[in-house]
């Protein structure tokens, strides 16, 4: 049994695609919130894919799209488990009309549209106020609702760019165009935007005034390389990446292992570590050359000692070699693909892997929960909401229309629990 969770009393609609909303709507289902997930009938969340994708792609399981791909895609799943799922069109005036009895009875609504597109939906902060002055109305894009940019259209790596991030992240040769796709800053964003609705519930349970939040994906990244921001405005110096190395510390680096593609990670902190770090390599002759006794010679001679280092660490695993020098107290680590992160021994322990039906995609495990709360324990996940699912529940139980009104509703497509795309055409 589990006891009540501490958002078990909030309720949350979420109008936001891909991933920096719907994961801070993820965080708070987690917290226990009712997280109500609307899109439209006509433009399901981009991460449901596209309508009729191509087979063999890596999102579906086995790389079958099915019947129903928007069902089961799992960049959609894994950012909108333990939600409801309805689909209304807000364009039309009755659609809209539901849409705000339910922001009635509601405290939270969760968006990432580009600035503009909600006021020309109707669901601007001041319209939703109109009807609840109460409610945290949470806007989150890639710069902000206000300044110069703030209309631009921007994903995860937009931002990622824009923040100054991808230039702190190459080879350390200054080419980004051989850094890899990252989405960090919509997990940064995500975070963000869960941190602010939780501080604005607060504020709202000692006030009892609602709150409109702005959030811009970009500036809460920025804070996340405060380190060369200050370097810039107090020294006037433009980082540029280091790659897997450090300022001040030598060794530090990524170094292949036995087998194919495999790999280590090692951070030398002092001299002292160095001595213990030589004595698990076998005290090779070279580790006592002159240039690498103390850590400003290893540092003017880091890739004549990376490859001496890299000799050794291909005579042993991964796992061999974090052994070792873990048991010396120096810092190294194995790194995991996928499957060595699914089967890793520590997770498993832990239970943070969650195995969940859903009737579309079937039966996969998934990351689980980023906390744990020990005194109140957690319910089991909901699968992420198949389109249009809830629709029923939400309508009737919750806004509470009749069985005759929602069945007016789908008769004029203003709900469906079918994608009505253009490219569509099911019988």
């Amino acid at each position: 049994m589990h006891k009540k969770l501490p958002l078990s009393n909030v309720r949350v609609v979420e109008v936001a695609d891909a991933w920096v909303g719907p994961v801070a709507g993820l965080l708070l289902a987690d917290l226990g919130a009712e997280v109500i997930k609307v899109e439209s009938p006509t433009r399901m969340d981009l991460c449901r894919g596209a309508g009729t994708p191509a087979w063999g792609t890596s999102e579906y399981p086995d790389g079958i799209p099915g019947e129903r791909p928007w069902n089961r895609n799992s960049q959609f799943i894994t950012a909108n488990w333990g939600k409801y799922g309805v689909a209304i069109d807000l364009r039309i005036p009755k659609g809209l009309q539901v849409f705000k009895r339910l922001i009635k009875i509601s405290d939270v609504f969760l968006s990432n549209f580009v600035t503009g597109v909600a006021e020309k939906l109707g669901i601007s902060y001041e319209a939703l106020a109109e009807v609840n002055s109460q409610i945290i109305y949470l806007s989150a894009c890639t710069f902000g609702a206000i300044g110069p940019y703030a209309k631009r259209v921007g994903m995860g790596n937009t931002a990622d760019a824009a923040a100054g991030l991808l230039g702190l992240r190459d080879y350390g040769d200054g080419d980004s165009t051989c850094v890899s796709y990252s989405t960090h800053t919509d997990e940064i964003g995500a975070a963000t935007n869960a941190f602010a609705i939780l501080a604005a519930l607060y504020y709202r349970q000692k006030t009892g005034k609602g709150m409109y939040i702005d959030v811009s994906t970009v500036e809460a990244s920025i804070s996340h390389i405060g380190e060369a921001v200050m370097d810039y405005t107090m020294n006037h110096r433009i980082q540029r990446s280091l790659g897997n190395r450090a300022v001040s510390i030598c060794p530090q680096g990524c170094y292949p292992c036995q087998g194919e593609d495999e790999w280590v990670t090692i951070s030398i902190s002092s001299d002292e570590e160095w001595q213990r770090f030589a004595k698990v390599m076998s005290s090779p002759t070279w580790a006592r050359d002159e240039r690498f006794v103390d850590v400003l010679g290893r540092l003017k001679n880091q890739d004549e000692l990376d490859k001496l280092i890299g000799e050794w660490t291909t005579r042993h695993t991964k796992y061999d070699v974090m052994g070792l020098l873990q048991q010396e107290g120096i810092a190294a680590g194995a790194v995991l693909t996928n499957a060595d992160v699914y089967s890793d021994l520590h997770i498993k322990e832990r239970g943070f892997l969650e195995t969940m039906d859903q009737p579309d995609a079937g039966r996969h495990t998934y990351p689980g929960r980023v906390w744990r709360l020990k005194e109140v324990g957690a319910p089991k996940r909901k699968p992420a909401p198949r389109f249009g699912e809830h629709n029923n529940y939400v309508l009737s139980q919750i806004i509470g229309l009749t069985s005759e009104e929602i069945l007016e509703l789908e008769r004029e497509g203003i709900i469906s629990s079918t994608p009505l795309l253009p490219s569509l055409h099911i019988e």
